[in-house]
């Protein structure tokens, strides 16, 4: 991939960006969950049928036995498919949560390892040495390697393999954290088609080196008279 010539400077509306797309494959993944609430719900509804049924034949034909063990069939079938869907979004919660950590702590520049909670509700929550760090507090660097994080502890979680779009990745970070990026990012996003749109200071000459054997086509955009132009190869 090439560079762009893209202001240096990552304003707040391109962090926005970056967080909105992260919102959003939170809400596919509530929606997941919500489906999976629909089918519970109908399962209520077949127990609360099957209960009808059962008041009806006991009073013609006093056959509630029969009846009554469908019932505990579908009752107890609501009851794991309930403990099942808790099971799985906890495991699925945990393992995003874990993968999170691992990854920030492994592209962040910082010598003490950073715990980060994830909350139900995939609420991000940062605790440094000296316990919790409010997002806000956090440095542009420091949040702008927190959301690649995210976005790729989501992607692996998740097993979408839709096309990412990242605008200037490394734009506020410095050359050592810079290169852990790049040596790790396409490592988190393995079989996931990703493209940068960087400034030739982010793709330096060692960021190259450590993106070539990951990188399958490469564009330098010109930027003229207003018009931004794409040399032929």
């Amino acid at each position: 991939m090439e560079s762009k010539t893209i202001p240096d400077d990552v304003d707040v509306s391109d962090l926005e960006k970056q967080r909105k797309r992260i919102d959003g494959r939170v809400k596919d993944m509530r929606e997941d969950l919500g489906q999976l609430r629909g089918k519970i719900e109908q399962q209520k509804e077949v127990v609360e049928e099957r209960k009808d049924d059962w008041q009806r034949e006991v009073e013609r034909e006093k056959k509630h036995e029969t009846i009554l063990r469908k019932i505990s069939f579908v009752e107890n079938a609501r009851d794991k498919v309930e403990s099942i869907e808790k099971e799985i979004l906890e495991q699925v919660r945990t393992e995003t949560e874990d993968s999170l950590q691992t990854f920030f702590n492994d592209l962040i520049w910082k010598d003490e390892p950073y715990d980060i909670e994830l909350t139900d509700d995939y609420e991000v929550h940062v605790y440094g040495p000296s316990g919790e760090k409010n997002l806000g507090s956090l440095s542009a660097g420091e949040r702008q390697v927190l959301a690649l994080s995210f976005m790729s502890a989501l992607a692996q979680i998740s097993g979408f393999s839709a096309p990412i779009l990242i605008d200037t990745p490394l734009g506020r970070i410095s050359s050592k954290p810079k290169k852990r990026i790049a040596q790790n990012v396409p490592n988190y996003l393995e079989d996931t088609q990703v493209t940068f749109l960087m400034t030739d200071e982010e793709y330096t000459d060692e960021v190259r080196a450590f993106l070539k054997d990951k990188v399958a086509n490469e564009y330098h955009l010109d930027y003229a008279d207003e018009v931004t132009e794409v040399p032929s190869a």
